[in-house]
């Protein structure tokens, strides 16, 4: 794996796809005391230098350096403002660039990464003094919805001489999907390292396909308990329920749509009946409020935006009825019914099949022929 091959991120990530785990403590020593626990799941580890609250502002380097000393594997350092230190305030544009250049020197002894928001990363480099830029990561977090601005803010991030760039947005709609898969393209064009990743239940995919999309990375929680954004997977299910080292191009993507969809046990399911087959399959919750603009932008073969191995799709509430009008074909039994639960992409025909009304009747057929024999 990555982390046995070299202790710095790579310009590109084609073959691997690789984990980074956060560890947002409130202490240094509990910091320090979740690194062990990470190192088996992770490629690389973040420290949450925010929720830090023993971390002294205006003396952060000795703490900060006890923790990249802590573990051989590449470290991001991540400081985001809005989170208040003790007392209350939040610290100061000024405040936060003299952090940064008290923590650059950290980059001379090994390779480590420095997420920046764009705001300071374009400050630093109007000063014109001395920055480890292959090291810096030029972020934008938006997290209230994905903007449709999307590819302007990423050409700021690609006018900055930042050796990665990062994008993380709130998804209202799956479709905001597609508008981070365009940026994705639009980094690979250009060959500049790219993590992109949309949050809330609406991003739960691209937590899972982003590498496969060409990003470097992509973030998963230690625990259950201590995710640092919404809708983040935990780093053991991308590594191994989602299986996201053996992801590629080539995979082939299922899942379930609902509204919501969150508390479906179909992705544990399936992913784990995958991996006992041994097929190269991913299946995912896809959380899908306008049906129509998802099978447009997603599902038809002639007018989908978005380019994947979709092979077919669970169906549960609220669409199992409102879908059947963007098929092209459905099983007796859905027609009969008048409801579909499953969708198989069959010669880029959307083929819709009820096997809920199998499920149910088959038990009673038994039972009846049970009686019968009696």
């Amino acid at each position: 794996m990555f982390r046995h091959r070299s202790s710095k991120i790579p310009a590109t990530n084609v073959n691997e796809k690789w984990i980074a785990i956060p560890i947002a403590a409130p202490t240094l020593e509990q910091a320090l005391g979740r690194i062990p626990e990470a190192e088996p799941l992770a490629d690389v580890i973040e420290f949450r230098l925010d929720y830090l609250m023993d971390l002294p502002l205006d003396d952060a380097w000795p703490g900060v350096n006890r923790l990249v000393q802590a573990t051989s594997l590449p470290v991001i350092l991540t400081f985001h403002a809005n989170v208040r230190r003790p007392g209350g305030h939040i610290p100061t544009f000024e405040q936060q660039v003299a952090l940064w250049r008290s923590l650059f020197p950290l980059a001379r002894e090994r390779p480590i990464y420095f997420d920046l928001e764009l705001r300071l990363v374009e400050r630093f480099h109007s000063m014109k003094e001395p920055v480890p830029w292959k090291n810096v990561i030029a972020s934008h977090h938006n997290f209230k919805e994905t903007p449709a601005t999307l590819l302007e803010i990423y050409k700021r991030m690609r006018a900055t001489p930042a050796g990665i760039l990062k994008m993380a947005t709130q998804a209202q709609d799956i479709s905001d999907n597609v508008s981070l898969f365009t940026v994705h393209q639009q980094a690979q064009r250009d060959r500049r390292p790219f993590i992109g990743l949309t949050m809330g239940e609406a991003g739960v995919m691209s937590r899972v396909l982003s590498p496969v999309w060409g990003g470097l990375l992509t973030f998963g929680a230690l625990r259950p308990d201590e995710l640092t954004a919404p809708g983040q997977l935990t780093a053991q299910d991308l590594r191994h329920l989602y299986r996201l080292p053996d992801l590629s191009g080539a995979s082939q993507i299922t899942g379930v749509i609902g509204n919501p969809v969150g508390h479906s046990l179909s992705p544990r399911l399936h992913n784990t009946a995958y991996k006992q087959l041994n097929l190269d399959w991913v299946y995912l919750p896809l959380l899908v409020k306008d049906l129509g603009r998802f099978m447009g932008e997603f599902v038809n073969p002639s007018s989908r935006r978005l380019s994947w191995n979709l092979r077919g799709l669970s169906v549960t509430i609220p669409h199992k009825v409102d879908i059947r009008s963007y098929l092209d074909q459905l099983d007796p039994v859905a027609e009969q019914v008048g409801a579909v639960n499953t969708v198989v992409i069959e010669s880029d025909r959307l083929v819709g099949y009820n096997t809920d009304v199998e499920g149910a009747m088959r038990p009673l057929r038994e039972r009846l022929d049970v009686k019968g024999i009696r």
